[in-house]
């Protein structure tokens, strides 16, 4: 499955919206596609509500949601075979987790008092 994506080196706010993504694409059986496409859903908003956004950073994120939205399509499907998805997901939340310790707050989570 290649390498787990590791929040260890992110500001605790910043792992914490990001891990259950992790955690999602990593165990999601069959059947559970739609969990896997809500928990992406919800840590891109959770980013972007609280990250000043770059291009880079938008990239990733884009790249990591549309990895994790291509695995929970296919975790619905009979005969699916998550293996090629499942790594291509991780890797995608790798990029992005290699990004994130460059993010810094926006004007809504500096005034939430959520700077790192």
């Amino acid at each position: 499955m290649g390498h787990s994506p590791s929040t260890a080196d992110l500001p605790a706010f910043l792992a914490e919206v990001v891990q259950p993504w992790i955690d999602v694409v990593k165990v999601a059986p069959a059947g559970m596609g739609q969990d896997v496409m809500r928990v992406a859903a919800e840590a891109v908003v959770g980013l972007q509500e609280r990250v000043e956004m770059t291009a880079d950073l938008e990239s990733v994120i884009a790249d990591a949601r549309l990895a994790s939205d291509e695995l929970g399509i296919g975790l619905d499907r009979e005969d699916f075979d998550p293996s090629k998805p499942r790594a291509d997901a991780l890797a995608a939340l790798n990029a992005l987790i290699t990004l994130l310790p460059e993010a810094r707050p926006n004007e809504r989570a500096k005034g939430l008092g959520l700077g790192w």
